[in-house]
């Protein structure tokens, strides 16, 4: 069965040119990692299954050292979304995206989110 996380994981990658996860990396000593100096998490935070067909909401959140760079990142998944959408042939299409700021976080990062609904067919 096709993984949509999977897919936008590797999407945000490729559109992004950074880090994509699907949770947030942390030290040994459960801080956020410092490794990357910005990095994406990919989430489903919602939208309807009825096998096979799927709609699942993604969430990108970008994490960044500098909010205006979290802003740029998040602004450029919503371009692409549009203009350089999902090419896996399990993704009937990619929704209007809807872009947020969650501020500045733990460690000092700071997390802006794009999220994308999904047009999914979930067989082969």
């Amino acid at each position: 069965m096709f993984s949509s996380i999977e897919c936008a994981v590797s999407w945000a990658a490729r559109v992004l040119l950074v880090r994509a996860c699907t949770y947030v990396p942390r030290t040994s000593e459960g801080d956020v990692t410092a490794d990357d100096a910005e990095f994406c998490v990919v989430e489903r935070v919602g939208g309807p299954l009825a096998y096979p067909h799927d709609e699942p909401e993604i969430a990108f959140q970008v994490w960044a050292r500098r909010e205006a760079r979290a802003e740029q990142l998040a602004c450029m998944l919503a371009v692409a979304a549009r203009t350089m959408p999902i090419s896996d042939a399990h993704v009937n299409g990619m929704g209007v995206p809807s872009v947020c700021s969650y501020g500045r976080e733990e460690g000092g990062w700071f997390v802006w989110q794009t999220t994308v609904p999904l047009k999914v067919n979930l067989l082969d």
